[in-house]
């Protein structure tokens, strides 16, 4: 008589050296890590400039604009996953139509300003100038700046609807609401602090590179735990 053996997956956590690979061998893990570093030092630079040291400054601002260039490499055909999302996420059955078609226009937002700077990776690399980069800049930031408010919009709409049901629920659920409650507030941290960079690039707001770094690497460092979260867990075959 033969016995028949079945696999399933169990979700197990890997050691902090195979996570921390797992980590940077995704291309989201090693933009946040190059962004966490450009941010802090695009802060640091006005920091020493404020105290005086403006030859420590400029070799950070050298940096900061290096590692710029880096990322914008690494982005190169990104947007597509966010095109794909944006796809995804308006054919998906949903109750909540407002917070579908918010969820779309982040996605195809902030997919367009992708898009738009694998164009200006060419002249950010000295491949070829472009005399239109000026103008597709601005374009790439209004497009993320746009994707930026819809996500912003809907943090704040799912947090209304998640103090709703925490009121209304038992202590069933109380914990699952508790933690979609705190990824969403993080995630809307984030998106705030971004939000600096398109406001100041496109001169609505006069904020300094002190202002746009911290909030960029605040943003950065909640991006990379989100990510490294993502990537705690591995699956193991077990059989049955």
């Amino acid at each position: 008589m033969h016995t028949e053996k079945k696999t399933s997956a169990v979700a197990t956590e890997c050691s902090p050296l195979a996570h921390s690979l797992r980590f940077l061998a995704t291309t989201t893990g090693r933009d946040k890590i190059l962004r966490s570093v450009q941010y802090f030092s695009r802060f640091y630079c006005w920091y020493l400039h404020r105290a005086q040291h403006s030859q420590n400054g400029i070799n950070l601002q050298a940096i900061s604009n290096q590692f710029e260039v880096t990322r914008k490499i690494l982005r190169i055909g990104t947007f597509i996953e966010k095109f794909n999302a944006a796809s995804t996420a308006y054919s998906r059955n949903s109750t909540d139509t407002l917070l579908r078609y918010l969820t779309v226009a982040h996605h195809i937002g902030y997919g367009g300003y992708l898009a738009l700077d694998n164009i200006l990776a060419i002249d950010a690399a000295g491949v070829r100038k472009l005399a239109t980069a000026k103008k597709l800049k601005k374009l790439a930031y209004r497009s993320w700046m746009a994707g930026l408010i819809c996500s912003i919009v809907a943090g704040i709409y799912s947090l209304c609807k998640l103090q709703k049901k925490k009121d209304m629920e038992g202590t069933s659920e109380a914990k699952r609401t508790q933690k979609a409650r705190y990824n969403t507030s993080a995630q809307l941290v984030a998106n705030l602090c971004d939000l600096t960079l398109p406001i100041s690039v496109l001169g609505y707001a006069a904020l300094g590179d002190g202002v746009v770094g911290m909030a960029g690497t605040i943003s950065s460092l909640i991006g990379a735990w989100f990510q490294w979260r993502k990537t705690a867990m591995v699956e193991s075959q077990s059989w049955s």
